[in-house]
């Protein structure tokens, strides 16, 4: 299964918190569930796909805050994960606390302790 989100989604994301090179390829990872090098070879030298990356729930809500689009297919892939079940409302709450926190340091452009 590929990931709902685009490789520039996901670097946006991932070069808030890593350096570029870290960032391109953790969004290359996400994005796509190719096999990729010897740790995929069954003993017939075939090629076995890559589990699906669980996306962390704060790489979710930085998800969201980068467009309304982006926020839309965040919802679509939490409802997704919880396989049509209602958000309990302890998670909702942790959703809201996370997005709020999260949205504040957005707001404030991401400073990183130490720069």
């Amino acid at each position: 299964m590929d990931s709902p989100f685009t490789y520039e989604e996901l670097y946006a994301v991932f070069a808030r918190l890593s350096p570029a090179e870290e960032a391109a390829e953790m969004a290359r990872l996400a994005v796509s569930v190719e096999s990729r090098g010897d740790a995929n070879l069954t003993s017939h030298r075939e090629y076995q796909p890559v589990a699906h990356v669980d996306i962390t729930e704060d790489t979710l809500v930085m998800l969201a805050l980068l467009s309304d689009s982006t926020a839309q297919k965040v919802q679509r892939y939490r409802e997704e994960r919880r396989g049509g079940q209602p958000e309990s409302p302890a998670d909702a709450a942790l959703w809201t606390r996370r997005y709020a926190d999260l949205k504040a340091w957005a707001d404030l452009g991401y400073p990183v302790e130490g720069e």
